[in-house]
This record gives structure tokens, sequence and C-alpha cells, in this order.
């Protein structure tokens, strides 16, 4: 046998097997955060798409299979391989006005506790 896959340990039934892969990609979508100050999660999608052959019957079969699960937004670049780019995508760029509001909700409640401790305080 060259080029494939024996799929039968019986030496009566020769058969071989031919896989192409026509996309293999990484997309990142929905950044989202789970609560307030907690840090940046998004979704990523794998998708893997192609065909297979079984020469002795001649018969073709497409696949495409998509898994999805959720990735920190600080730590994509650790699941990603330089070397092979199907397992690199693009993320979403970080709200500017989400980025923003956190930190002033942050000084605000600070502020306003110092003043109402000291102003509670001095009554």
């Amino acid at each position: 046998m060259r080029d494939g896959i024996k799929l039968s340990s019986s030496d009566e039934y020769d058969e071989k097997l031919s896989l192409f892969f026509t996309d293999a990609k990484v997309e990142y979508k929905d950044l989202f955060k789970e609560h307030l100050f907690g840090s940046y999660l998004m979704t990523r999608e794998i998708t893997l798409a192609g065909n297979f052959i079984l020469e002795r019957k001649n018969e073709v079969f497409n696949f495409n299979i998509t898994s999805s699960d959720t990735v920190g937004y600080d730590n994509y670049t650790d699941l990603e391989n330089k070397i092979y780019t199907i397992t690199e995508g693009i993320p979403p760029k970080e709200p500017f006005i989400s980025s923003i509001i956190e930190p002033v909700i942050a000084v605000a409640a600070t502020a306003t506790a110092v003043i109402l401790f000291f102003t509670i305080r001095s009554k």
C-alpha cells in the first residue's frame, strides 16, 4: 500500500484512505467579561474542513468540524504557535469605553468611602 492508511488488519480487505484538508482556521469572537471587574474573555472558534476518499469504493466524503471554547484575552497567545499560522487568529479590540469606566468607578467608590469615613467620624 502506498500513501494511505490501512483501515483493516485483514489481508483480504485492502482499502486506502486519502485525506485532504481544505480549510483550517481559528477565529476569536465576542469579547466579554463575566463580572464587572473581571478580566476579558472571548469565544474561540476552530474550524477544520476537508474531504477523504475511500479509493477501493471510489467514494468521496466531505467533513466540516467546528469547535468553540472560551479563552482569556490576556493569554490567548499562549494557545497559538507562530510556526503554524493556522493556529493564529485576530482577536477583537478591547472596548475603549469599558476600559475607562471601571477605573472611574473604582476611584469614585474609594473617594466616596474616604469622604464618608472622615465626615461621619468628625461628627
